[in-house]
């Protein structure tokens, strides 16, 4: 009978490298970088399609100011959303200088949503346009920017999932976990390295890992294989989930004309609920992980998600008090064909 063997992790982080033995921040063009100008380009693009049928008060110019708005607050909501959420001690130590350093990783998502509503309610203000229409061109555009960011993901082998049961073929094995191992077995693990090795694995375990799989080394690959559990690819559910998924939603609910606001809704409740049920399968960040067991047995991510669903729902109900015209959907109508 025919096994599929676990795939070990072995994508290079960087698309280009460019100063390879350089600072981390000058080191080359990486994947991650490349998925969030992917992302802000096809999210431009889905919003430009509803200015241009005329389903939109915004005109080109006004969607430019606006699309670049929404890029400042995903990035900068993003990375606060994990410093405060996730990892807080980056405000302290060293002070300030851990957030800034963004190659290093760690962008929340539900971070990125909270910013760019905000951005949405300056631009809203500012240019005095209606703020639950520019939010249901933010959730039209987003899900594509989720999509791309969790593949980014994958390709850096970080939010991996929780270790697979026997049957998951399609489990992976990440070498990046590594930095998260402790030093008693790193040392155990040291010593099943090829002669000679043992010291620069443990001066720097991650990094020589992925350095040694990406080069071939069938001797080290050989070891951690049978050393790394095999674990769900959680960031490529949540690719499907929360980027595929909610799009096919929005883009259904969006066949008809809605009122502003519903859109938004539904993409809030919608991201919500396959954020919760894609939490079952990805491994908790390791500074907090201790906290699940006292939120019983519920991720972070998934309180958070209760929370956003709540939002979600309010500001349905809000859209619905409020009445008022019907705005179009993606497709192109009579009246603005003609």
């Amino acid at each position: 009978m025919l096994t599929l063997a676990v795939y070990l992790h072995n994508i290079d982080r960087f698309a280009i490298r460019i100063w390879p033995d350089g600072p981390a921040f000058a080191q080359g063009i990486r994947w991650y970088g490349l998925a969030y100008l992917a992302g802000f380009v096809v999210g431009y693009l889905l919003m430009r399609r509803i200015v241009r049928i005329g389903h939109s008060s915004l005109n080109m110019a006004q969607l430019w100011d606006f699309a670049l708005a929404l890029a400042l607050g995903a990035v900068i909501g993003g990375r606060l959303g994990y410093v405060i959420f996730y990892e807080p001690s980056l405000l302290w130590d060293p002070p300030i200088v851990g957030v800034l350093q963004v190659w290093r990783g760690g962008m929340a998502s539900h971070g990125g949503l909270i910013g760019i509503i905000a951005a949405s309610a300056w631009f809203a203000r500012r240019r005095k346009v209606s703020f639950l229409h520019l939010l249901d061109m933010t959730a039209w555009a987003t899900p594509m920017g989720l999509f791309f960011g969790r593949l980014a993901n994958f390709v850096n082998g970080e939010l991996w999932g929780r270790v697979a049961g026997g049957g998951v073929w399609w489990a992976v094995q990440f070498p990046q976990e590594l930095a998260t191992w402790g030093n008693q077995r790193l040392i155990n693990l040291a010593e099943r390295m090829p002669a000679g090795l043992d010291g620069m694995f443990l001066r720097d375990p991650e990094g020589f890992a992925l350095r040694q799989v990406l080069e071939g080394n069938a001797d080290v690959i050989a070891v951690l294989r049978e050393a790394l559990p095999a674990r769900h690819p959680s960031q490529l559910y949540e690719a499907v989930l929360e980027g595929l998924v909610v799009f096919g939603v929005l883009g259904l609910t969006w066949l008809r004309p809605r009122r502003a606001g519903v859109l938004a809704g539904v993409g809030i409740v919608a991201y919500a609920v396959v954020r919760i049920l894609g939490e079952f399968f990805r491994e908790p960040d390791a500074q907090i992980a201790h906290l699940e067991a006292a939120h019983w047995g519920v991720t972070r991510g998934q309180l958070l998600s209760a929370v956003m669903m709540a939002a979600g729902v309010a500001l349905l109900i809000t859209a619905w008090r409020r009445g008022g015209a019907a705005l179009g959907g993606w497709r192109r109508d009579r009246v603005s064909a003609a």
